[in-house]
């Protein structure tokens, strides 16, 4: 089973510099390919809800996608799979 981990502050200050209302940062999660209820986001965004690696940057890309759309660089972080985790 993959480790859990809360969210970081890097991927809370990339979602306020983005001015994504969670609504719109969970559509699109949804439309990257993300399966997680609306209340999922807003409880790992609100810290209260660990997800794993793999979930964690579904997300984390559509919030630098955000800050791209408005000019800035990549802010929220990807998190590192181990390489037994890797697909080749």
């Amino acid at each position: 089973m993959p480790a859990l981990t809360a969210v970081c502050p890097l991927t809370l200050i990339a979602w306020r510099l983005s001015d994504s209302l969670v609504r719109d940062l969970w559509g699109d999660y949804v439309a990257m390919g993300g399966n997680r209820p609306h209340t999922a986001v807003v409880l790992y965004l609100d810290g209260t809800a660990p997800w794993s690696d793999i979930e964690h940057d579904t997300p984390a890309h559509a919030l630098n996608e955000s800050l791209w759309d408005l000019g800035h660089p990549s802010l929220a972080p990807y998190r590192e799979l181990p390489i037994a985790q890797l697909s080749i």
